[in-house]
């Protein structure tokens, strides 16, 4: 789970289910079996036998990227109740702050904003349609 803050929490099942009730994991899995998304090579997209698994593909995903996860793991989530991103190989512990150096993802940009009187538009009514 991702909290607004960006931190990564490791969340564990509190309580048993009732029977037939299925995880948001199993879900997952059965779904895209069910579409039969296949990889390039024709196997299952989605073929992690679990939740981990599919936390492992996912830092992979990230690397390199703003949201980078790959300096996390299960039990360091668990131990320390969740991490920020970005949480890199070479900065595990996670930043606290974002573009505190200033610079961001887009480059700033200028906007000029200009007065404009709105009007009602004309009613909808067959004889207004151009044809």
């Amino acid at each position: 789970m991702e909290t607004r803050i960006r931190t990564i929490n490791l969340l564990r099942k509190a309580v048993e289910p009732p029977a037939g009730v299925e995880t948001d994991f199993e879900i997952l899995v059965e779904f895209s079996k069910r579409l039969g998304l296949k990889d390039k090579d024709g196997n299952p997209l989605v073929n992690y036998a679990s939740p981990e698994e599919a936390f492992e593909e996912w830092k992979k995903i990230s690397e390199g990227r703003p949201s980078d996860m790959t300096g996390m793991t299960y039990d360091r989530l668990e131990k320390e109740n969740g991490i920020r991103w970005p949480s890199t190989r070479e900065n595990p512990q996670g930043k606290v702050r974002l573009y505190e150096d200033g610079c961001f993802l887009q480059k700033q940009i200028t906007v000029r904003a200009t007065e404009k009187t709105l009007s009602p538009g004309v009613p909808k009514q067959k004889k207004n349609i151009k044809r």
